[in-house]
């Protein structure tokens, strides 16, 4: 019943007129049945509802179960065929512009690092950032680390860092709205990535705040994998 009231209130206005139209010719037939037929009457109108109209109705009534099970089954399908689709390209959309994003903190600390070579002995031109990758990031992030440490008292080293960070602050607040379609966690990794490249810019601690937002980077490469979005 309350399947059959919420097809009548969705339907649209024609067919709830024709819904009405059927409401009163049905209830005019019935009218006429009881005219035709009573109990003085051959066959009697007991006999008549019996033999001929509870049928009719309980074969109508079966029907219209079977027909609305039916309907039903079908929108209910085709809910969640449209759910799973919007889903799917809403996965879609955020693995885009988590790999967008990705991107950009993958040439920031190729531009911090290029021509150094790293503790390990390599370089960090091998360096993809892939997300599907992410023990071999995290693992590149914590060498990058311990370079920077190496590299502390390198006066080359802190003016390259100065003026890659001077450039990539303002790209990388230009791509905040683009962090707006991932997760909270994905923008507060964003946007502390944002703030320490300004702390850095200040020449205030910038060692420990290299430090700091290679820390941040690593943050937001696992909330990519918890979140699914490694693809």
């Amino acid at each position: 019943m309350k399947a059959v009231l919420s097809h009548l209130v969705n339907a649209s206005r024609l067919m709830q007129n024709v819904y009405i139209t059927i409401f009163f010719v049905a209830v005019f037939v019935l009218r006429i049945t009881f005219d035709i037929y009573s109990d003085n009457t051959e066959p009697t109108l007991n006999s008549y509802i019996s033999g001929n109209l509870l049928p009719e109705i309980t074969g109508m009534l079966i029907e219209l179960v079977f027909i609305l099970f039916v309907v039903e089954a079908i929108q209910s399908a085709e809910k969640n065929r449209k759910q799973k689709a919007e889903q799917e390209e809403s996965h879609r959309k955020q693995v885009m512009l988590e790999r967008r994003l990705r991107a950009q903190l993958r040439f920031l600390l190729r531009r911090i690092f290029e021509d150094i070579d790293l503790i390990d002995g390599s370089t960090i031109s091998t360096f993809l950032f892939h997300a599907v990758e992410h023990s071999k990031n995290q693992h590149m992030l914590v060498i990058l680390k311990q370079t920077l440490d190496e590299e502390a008292n390198s006066e080359s080293f802190k003016e390259n860092l100065l003026e890659v960070c001077q450039l990539e602050l303002q790209l990388i607040l230009s791509l905040t709205p683009i962090c707006s379609g991932l997760s909270e966690r994905h923008v507060k990794a964003w946007m502390s990535i944002a703030h320490y490249l300004q702390q850095i810019n200040t020449k205030n601690n910038t060692i420990q705040n290299t430090e700091k937002l290679i820390s941040w980077i690593a943050f937001f490469d696992k909330q990519t994998v918890s979140q699914g979005l490694a693809e």
